[in-house]
């Protein structure tokens, strides 16, 4: 009795000190200063540890060396535009992303614009969470929440770091999310527009959803309603196509792309080429791992004792945590989140097509590696978003800052911080500096033959030319794979010729002024280091299958014909070699 006396007496001095004017908006103001100072206390956190990511120009990703080497030709040399190989990779970025590197490329470089883009990119995002602070429906906490879910997710910032046409796919569909989930149509429209003009993978993926999400309600709501949703969906659709059309209709000379049949007699998708996709991975292995994935344990923790009892078991957590909060659906203390039923539907159905149809949708990785994530995100933020619902402002605000606060301390202090250091930053061209730093100062229109995976850095780095290498050997089109393959088995029968004659001939056809050799390539155990990928690992084992390694012309070239050396690395002039094999061996060829 006593107890039950306290308590009233409790909630009635609560009650009244509610019902003071002043109250309420104290409390709105503590509430928005905590959900503040937690986002701001990650943020900190998060750009500490991104700080290279988002201001060193040294520091890139590995696809630069696919997608924005050819942006030399609008620097100041107009370097590589006459390359065909960087006109190739050219066709392969889409028209929004190539009009943003045509604006800044010549204002700066290749190297500095890509900061700029990845930095447009999370100002997509950081727009999209203000679409939902500014929302009466959603609110701040929404916001910062969102934020914080792409931030904290570690894949995301992987894709997003680099500037590279990715670099929109996650903030884009949160775009999408923020106008699904403060009723903003025009924002939702507009995400999958961006995405056609700058990602279409993703463009894909909020279009499925968006289908889907506007027949909910299906024999509930009028057929009016129904037919009004479809008919705005079908002109989105229509508009999406008008935008991703140059992608589509550009490169006519890449020919089709391969399909499953295709690809499977094609050594280069498989686990040991290039594109390591098939055989594909069981979808229960990958669906379910990167739906969980952002709440595995990653990163620091603030309270390392509870993360070190969450990392004993991570993924079970992490599958508690979507338990439980698919719970607050199931009592109804939250809104049934259509908006995530319909983007994880679309997602296993684009999932599905995109195998059995493999690989009109590109590669079906994307569906389960960015679409199960974004479903994961989805959730989250549907739920917490709508969270309270059932009360009135400002508590209602007041108790979703503070659930925000506190999921976002939860997750922090159990799965961590999220923030891998530099995350994407897989190349830095101090590595080989000074051998960029020759090539540049080759004439504009010297061409490199290397081993495939010795180049990769030249067309970036230098603005000069190769044969082709890793990252712009690129087998998803018919014609042009066939056309990168012969280039690059031509290639390394040059570099593993034992006459002389073979590799000038090369040269000559092909336009190669120099050859960039790598000395480890030549040792005694030179067919085991010839080894790439498939299926040009298989062409070298036979190609050198009978050859000896003193009979290797290249494994020991005249002192007078190499111009650079350091390290292992050698630069080769052919003009010089010529000359030098033109006067007779010697010891040293």
């Amino acid at each position: 009795m006593a107890l039950d006396a306290t308590l009233r007496r409790a909630r009635a001095a609560l009650a009244a000190l509610w019902a003071r004017p002043a109250t309420p908006k104290v409390a709105h103001l503590a509430s928005t200063l905590a959900v503040l100072a937690v986002l701001s206390a990650y943020l900190t956190t998060w750009l500490q540890g991104n700080w290279g990511t988002l201001t060193d120009p040294l520091l890139q990703n590995d696809d630069a060396r696919t997608s924005l080497f050819p942006f030399h030709r609008y620097g100041p040399e107009g370097a590589l535009a006459d390359d065909p190989i960087a006109t190739e990779m050219l066709s392969f970025v889409p028209l929004g992303v190539h009009a943003l590197y045509r604006a800044f490329v010549p204002l700066t470089d290749v190297y500095v614009a890509p900061k700029i883009v990845q930095g447009i990119a999370l100002g997509v995002l950081l727009f999209a969470g203000m679409v939902l602070s500014r929302s009466r429906r959603a609110g701040l906490g929404a916001g910062v929440l969102l934020i914080f879910l792409i931030l904290h997710d570690w894949f995301a910032v992987f894709r997003i770091a680099g500037g590279l046409p990715r670099a929109f796919g996650f903030p884009v569909f949160a775009l999408w999310l923020a106008g699904v989930l403060a009723q903003r149509p025009w924002v939702r429209r507009a995400a999958p527009v961006l995405a056609a003009l700058t990602y279409p993978s993703v463009m894909n993926m909020l279009l499925a959803a968006e289908g889907l999400y506007a027949v909910r309600g299906l024999g509930r709501v009028e057929w009016g309603v129904l037919w009004r949703r479809l008919g705005r969906y079908v002109a989105l659709v229509a508009v999406c196509f008008i935008a991703v059309l140059p992608a589509l209709t550009g490169g006519e000379e890449r020919g089709p792309i391969h399909n499953l049949e295709q690809a499977q007699n094609e050594p280069a998708f498989g686990k040991r080429g290039r594109l390591w996709v098939l055989p594909f991975d069981r979808p229960t292995d990958v669906l379910g791992r990167d739906f969980i994935d952002q709440l595995t344990p990653r990163g620091r923790s603030i309270a390392p004792e509870l993360a070190k009892i969450y990392a004993s078991d991570g993924e079970m957590y992490a599958t508690l945590v979507f338990a439980l909060l698919l719970v607050l659906a199931l009592l109804r203390w939250t809104p049934v989140p259509w908006v995530a039923v319909a983007f994880f539907c679309g997602m296993v159905v684009l999932f599905f097509l995109s195998r059995t149809f493999a690989f009109q949708l590109y590669s079906p990785e994307r569906y389960h590696s960015f679409g199960m994530r974004m479903a994961a995100t989805t959730l989250i933020a549907a739920l917490l978003t709508h969270s309270w619902y059932w009360l009135r402002p400002p508590l209602r605000d007041i108790a979703r800052n503070l659930t925000v606060a506190g999921f976002i301390l939860g997750v922090w202090a159990f799965a961590g911080d999220g923030v891998v250091k530099n995350v994407g930053m897989t190349i830095d061209q101090r590595r080989d500096r000074e051998l960029y730093e020759f090539v540049a100062t080759l004439p504009l229109d010297a061409r490199i033959a290397s081993h495939p995976a010795d180049g990769d850095g030249i067309p970036y780095y230098s603005a000069r030319a190769t044969m082709g290498t890793f990252e712009t050997l690129q087998p998803w089109f018919v014609d042009s794979w066939r056309r990168q393959k012969e280039r690059c088995q031509e290639t390394l029968t040059a570099l593993y010729a034992t006459d002389p004659a073979a590799v000038l001939d090369y040269a000559q056809r092909h336009g190669v002024s120099h050859f960039l050799v790598n000395r480890n390539r030549y040792k005694s155990d030179f067919q085991r280091r010839a080894a790439s990928f498939e299926p040009f690992t298989a062409f070298t084992r036979e190609l050198l299958r009978d050859v000896r390694r003193k009979d290797l012309v290249l494994g020991s070239v005249p002192d007078e014909a190499v111009v650079f050396r350091k390290g292992n690395w050698q630069v080769v002039d052919v003009e010089l070699l010529r000359r030098r094999w033109r006067e007779g061996p010697t010891d040293g060829r």
